[in-house]
């Protein structure tokens, strides 16, 4: 090989200038060492492995009029035609330097990673998303555009989608995170055929019709309760994506109806108590169904409780009619009551001189 090594060149012409005589040929010299230096310079560009994030760092800062003018530059000098360019440039310009040797290996690894790239894009189905990944990671650091770069992107972001959706498949998913799937999906070009789109468009489509089904019942001037109760265990049993708020409004709901039923079933069966002590007092009764007239709807054995209270109404107001108290109002006749049982006890105790 006889392509002189830009180490010696360097050095000659670095010996010449301390020489205090003009050298004819020094001045040629200067120029060839100098344009050696320059395709270093540029070469080292695709030699050396740069961090992925550094022209979003830069673009972050870069302001005023040289912006257009460095994002062409940053482009020119990301062609991956360049590397080719510049060994053919080293071959023409006849120096020899470690860097050649660089770029050359440099660009046999670029030759490989365009053949693994166009082995997985010929057949995406059956590459997976790790090995794509692995793909584009090596390809990335080379710090030169090329088109395999934007389709493995591009196909990474499909597969990593795909294995989310499989994962979904299985879960419960609230009606926003479909509605979220399905657009991320769109976004990314996935196929209008792919099972998963097709499935997570149908939970989509079954849950606002279940959305739209509860609304319509709570929004009624009287709630078909058991219409509502069916509604919330088909929305469990079939794991509709449904959204949270609708579910707790629809929960509160039920809620508040089945704690008055437990209310209402309870006290009427402690009214039937033989021991009377263990019996509901009046005023629970009335205050429960006091609280009833808060729902639209009664529930089931609202009846049956209306009747003792009226029941133990009837009662009470004869006991007034009896002690010449028609008038007054329900409650007092309990405290005539114990006037009456107090005075007969004082009529009746024998130890007693009143």
């Amino acid at each position: 090989d006889d392509t002189p090594p830009l180490k010696v060149l360097r050095a000659l012409l670095n010996e010449g200038e301390r020489i205090p005589y003009e050298l004819p040929s020094l001045s040629a010299l200067r120029i060839f060492v100098d344009r050696c230096n320059e395709w270093v310079e540029e070469a080292t560009n695709y030699i050396v492995r740069k961090q992925q994030n550094r022209r979003k760092n830069e673009k972050a800062w870069r302001k005023g009029s040289r912006a257009a003018e460095m994002e062409e530059r940053d482009r020119e000098l990301r062609k991956v035609e360049n590397v080719v360019k510049l060994l053919k440039e080293a071959d023409r310009i006849g120096f020899d330097c470690p860097e050649i040797i660089q770029l050359r290996e440099r660009a046999e690894a670029i030759a490989n990673f365009q053949r693994d790239a166009k082995t997985l894009l010929d057949a995406p189905e059956a590459g997976s998303t790790q090995e794509f990944e692995d793909v584009l990671e090596s390809g990335r650091g080379f710090n030169v555009d090329m088109p395999e770069l934007e389709k493995l992107e591009t196909i990474v972001q499909q597969k990593k989608w795909g294995d989310r959706a499989r994962e979904a498949h299985g879960q419960y998913l609230a009606l926003q995170d479909v509605v979220s799937i399905i657009a991320e999906g769109e976004k990314l070009g996935i196929a209008e055929s792919s099972y998963f789109l097709l499935h997570f468009r149908k939970q989509k489509e079954a849950g606002e019709a279940w959305e739209t089904k509860a609304k319509e019942l709570m929004a009624v001037e009287i709630v078909h309760y058991p219409q509502l109760e069916a509604l919330r265990n088909q929305a469990k049993a079939l794991t509709l994506p449904v959204s949270a708020e609708t579910l707790a409004a629809v929960d509160q709901i039920l809620n508040k109806h089945r704690e008055a039923h437990r209310q209402i079933i309870s006290l009427y069966e402690r009214s039937k108590d033989p021991d009377f002590t263990k019996r509901p007092p009046y005023a629970e009764v009335r205050e429960t169904m006091e609280g009833l007239a808060e729902l639209n709807s009664k529930p089931n054995g609202t009846l049956d409780l209306e009747k003792e209270q009226k029941r133990h109404e009837d009662w009470m107001r004869k006991g007034k009619k009896l002690f010449g108290k028609a008038n007054a109002p329900l409650h007092i006749l309990k405290s005539h009551m114990e006037y009456v049982l107090e005075r007969n006890v004082d009529c009746f105790d024998i130890n007693t001189d009143k």
